[in-house]
């Protein structure tokens, strides 16, 4: 039996990827879905996954860095940057729970909701619960997890 070719692999890795995808989006009963921090772990996990089919279809390659290699630290401008990037994230974070609750209150269901932000109804119910803790104590409670996130 001859190797693979490399577009074989490709194939068989994206078909691969998409069934992973498929799991992930699986829906849960109330009492076994994930905990906010799984939550969170399972939309980083569908990024990645998207990633990884994206460059696929490209043809590129994903290559760590090699540890050997000296880390150069980033210019102060890119560092600049990102700094206000990561504030934009958190200002985008916190205006995307807003409208989760604001959508809520307004009849929208949370299989609505998570359908327009392409998560499952679990983590908008975890984004929910809490946004609502937050609102009534100023701090979410830590959860099975240990996670202070939101989901």
């Amino acid at each position: 039996m001859s190797a693979p070719t490399f577009q074989q692999m490709r194939q068989e890795a994206l078909r691969l990827l998409g069934d992973a995808l498929d799991v992930l989006r699986s829906d849960w009963d109330e009492e076994h879905g994930p905990t906010s921090a799984q939550g969170l772990a399972l939309d980083e996990a569908r990024h990645h996954i998207g990633r990884a089919k994206a460059h696929l279809e490209s043809g590129r390659t994903m290559s760590a860095p090699s540890s050997t290699i000296e880390d150069v630290p980033a210019e102060p401008m890119t560092n600049a940057e990102l700094r206000r990037i990561v504030k934009k994230i958190g200002l985008l974070h916190a205006e995307r729970e807003r409208l989760i609750l604001k959508a809520h209150q307004e009849g929208a269901s949370l299989r609505e909701i998570a359908e327009i932000l392409e998560v499952n109804h679990v983590t908008v119910r975890n984004a929910l619960q809490k946004l609502s803790w937050r609102l009534a104590n100023e701090k979410p409670p830590d959860d099975k997890e240990g996670s202070t996130g939101t989901g």
